[in-house]
Parts: C-alpha cells; structure tokens; sequence
C-alpha cells in the first residue's frame, strides 16, 4: 500500500496520532498485529477444512 500512495503513511500518522508522538512504530505494530491475527484465524480455519474424520460414515 505504500507504494500506490507514497503520502499514505504521513497521511496516517498525522491524523490519527498527531497528539501522542508515536510516530511510525505504532503504525508499524498495528499492522504486525493485523497480520498476526489474520494468520491465526486462517491457520485455525484450513487446519478444520483438512482435517481427517473420525466419523465412520465418512470415512468410506
């Protein structure tokens, strides 16, 4: 996304943060945290699809 839109960070810290001085480290850690997460959910979600059946009906 930074690369579409050289000002989007700048953009961002400015508006959201211009009272605390986080400055990009906050951006930085939201976005690790996103990914973090989206990782989790997904890793739980195809660990369901792949799964084998105990169940005997399904199993033929």
């Amino acid at each position: 996304m930074f690369h579409l839109d050289v000002e989007f960070k700048d953009t961002l810290l400015r508006e959201w943060f211009k009272d605390y001085d986080q400055g990009g480290g906050i951006l930085i850690f939201i976005i690790l945290i996103e990914g973090l997460s989206s990782t989790a959910i997904l890793s739980l979600t195809f660990m369901q699809i792949f799964k084998n059946s105990k169940n005997l009906s399904e199993n033929k």
